[in-house]
């Protein structure tokens, strides 16, 4: 996956029904951000997933922020 195709499908996110959702998410917990800034960045992109009503959508968004944070372990720290 491209850095390309990562931002449109998370930029696209809200668009996709809850299921596709939790399914883009854990496609994109696959990639490898290539720095601390592209974490920050995805991570603010998803900040609404978070609040979102179904729990699949939340919960999928969380496993992706942990994730993404273990290399960044005050940043994981605080995700926890």
């Amino acid at each position: 996956m491209t850095h390309a195709c990562m931002c449109s499908c998370l930029l696209l996110l809200q668009e996709f029904s809850e299921w596709a959702q939790c399914q883009v998410l854990e496609f994109a917990s696959h990639y490898r951000p290539s720095d601390e800034q592209e974490v920050y960045d995805f991570m603010n992109v998803l900040d609404d997933r978070l609040s979102h009503s179904n729990s699949a959508v939340v919960m999928a968004t969380v496993k992706m922020f942990l994730h993404y944070t273990l290399s960044m372990p005050a940043t994981h720290q605080q995700v926890l």
